[in-house]
């Protein structure tokens, strides 16, 4: 099995990056792949490695761990049958080397227009560049309304947009402080949508 590389990136922070990788890597490792979360959000929270040090029962297979650049992180990565990179918050050269190994980059967005525009800017950055696989996908959505108007409005530009969303939920919230990802929260109907949402990303 060759490796695959998933890029979780946005350019702001707030925005559940780390919600989808976390749990784009609980996927993986549970199907039984050798996992590397690469956490790259190094100069401010490091928000992938806190979420795992909360999980009480770690993943043989999966390995989080915090890059600066990314040599460092193909030197690392051998090995792995997955590499799922948590980005950093902000707009910089590092996003676009990342995007340029990565198989896929996905782009979570909230719904309000204050976090779809720079969503949108980044995946046209990052199409000008010449990355090809991108997918957005809408999360702490407030309504089915409202996901659908920005579904519309992301594929008006060309964008590929992720079907199944996901709405804000305490339960959800309550899962990653606990280590677990979206599909692995306490109450049956959240993990269906969770694993429904993830599904929908994989590679």
């Amino acid at each position: 099995m060759s490796q695959k590389v998933i890029l979780v990136a946005n350019q702001k922070g707030g925005i559940c990056k780390t919600t989808v990788a976390a749990s784009l890597s609980i996927y993986y490792a549970k199907l039984g792949q050798k996992v590397l979360l690469a956490d790259m959000d190094f100069l401010q929270q490091s928000t992938s490695i806190d979420w795992y040090l909360q999980r009480e029962k770690k993943l043989e297979n999966l390995t989080v761990k915090e890059f600066r650049t990314v040599k460092a992180l193909g030197s690392m990565a051998a090995g792995y049958d997955m590499v799922i990179i948590d980005g950093a918050p902000h707009a910089s050269g590092l996003t676009l080397e990342l995007a340029e190994v990565a198989d896929k980059v996905i782009i979570p967005t909230c719904t309000p227009m204050i976090d779809l525009k720079p969503s949108a800017r980044l995946g046209f950055e990052l199409k000008n560049a010449g990355i090809e696989d991108i997918q957005f996908a809408l999360i702490k959505t407030l309504s089915d309304a409202e996901a659908i108007s920005a579904i519309a409005g992301l594929e008006e530009q060309a964008f590929d947009v992720s079907k199944v969303w996901l709405q804000a939920s305490i339960g959800f919230a309550n899962a990653m402080d606990s280590g677990l990802g979206l599909q692995e929260t306490s109450h049956w109907s959240l993990r269906k949508k969770g694993k429904a949402f993830i599904d929908a990303l994989v590679i």
